[in-house]
């Protein structure tokens, strides 16, 4: 879950688009496969599945 500071609700319109476009570029771009994404208006819950050299750790950043 990614969450927005102080779960100001900004995630809303064009700001939530966005958002989702620039989730799906940066999966792309690590090799990683949105199982299921939800954008809400003041957070975000991802299922993913990431190659195994990976880290969860470095995935978030």
């Amino acid at each position: 879950m990614w969450i927005t500071k102080y779960r100001y609700r900004v995630l809303r319109g064009a700001v939530a688009e966005r958002a989702r476009e620039l989730i799906r570029q940066t999966c792309q771009m690590r090799e990683v496969m949105v199982v299921r994404a939800a954008v809400a208006a003041d957070h975000v819950h991802m299922l993913v599945s990431a190659p195994p050299h990976l880290a969860p750790s470095k995935l978030v950043q």
